[in-house]
C-alpha cells in the first residue's frame, strides 16, 4: 500500500513536472533499478522525467498510459523479456524510441534487439556517458528525420 501510494505520488509529480517543461520523459525498464539510482538522479537533476518499472507488464501499462521519449529497456528480466516487451510496446506506439541495456553480449540477443526495431544497444555496466550520449544521438535523429 505505502509502496503504490509512492509511485502513484512520483507519476503526478511527473505529469506536474511535464505540463510545465519541454523535457525529455524517459521510461526505464529493468529489475535491477536499484543499481541504476545514481544515473536516474543525475537525469532527474538535469532536467529529465524518468519513471521507472522493474519488469516488462508494467512497462506495456505506462506506455498505454502516459508518452514517453524513450524507453530504456533490460534485455534480461522475469515474467516478459525486453525483446518480448519490446515488441508489446511497438505494438501500442510503434514510433517510440528504445535502448536495450544488457549484459548480454551474445550475437542471438543483438540480431533479435535489431530486429525487434531498437535505436540503440548497450552493454552493462552502462556508464552515465553512454545513457546521455545514446539520449542525444536518438534525439537528433528524430530531429533531422
Amino acid at each position: 500500500m505505502i509502496v503504490e501510494t509512492l509511485i502513484k505520488f512520483e507519476k503526478e509529480k511527473t505529469l506536474t513536472k511535464k505540463a510545465n517543461t519541454k523535457s525529455i520523459n524517459i521510461l526505464w525498464v529493468d529489475d535491477e533499478i536499484e543499481f541504476l539510482k545514481p544515473h536516474i538522479i543525475y537525469l532527474r537533476q538535469n532536467g529529465y522525467l524518468v519513471n521507472t518499472v522493474n519488469n516488462g507488464v508494467d512497462a506495456i501499462h505506462e506506455i498505454s498510459e502516459l508518452q514517453y521519449d524513450i524507453i530504456f529497456m533490460d534485455e534480461n528480466m522475469p515474467g516478459l523479456s525486453g525483446i518480448e516487451t519490446i515488441s508489446r510496446i511497438k505494438e501500442i506506439n510503434s514510433k517510440i524510441p528504445v535502448v536495450m541495456i544488457t549484459k548480454n553480449e551474445s550475437e542471438r540477443v543483438m540480431k533479435e534487439a535489431i530486429k525487434g526495431d531498437v535505436e540503440d544497444y548497450l552493454v552493462k555496466p552502462v556508464s552515465l556517458t553512454q545513457i546521455i550520449v545514446s539520449i542525444h544521438k536518438i534525439l537528433n535523429y528524430n530531429k533531422s528525420a
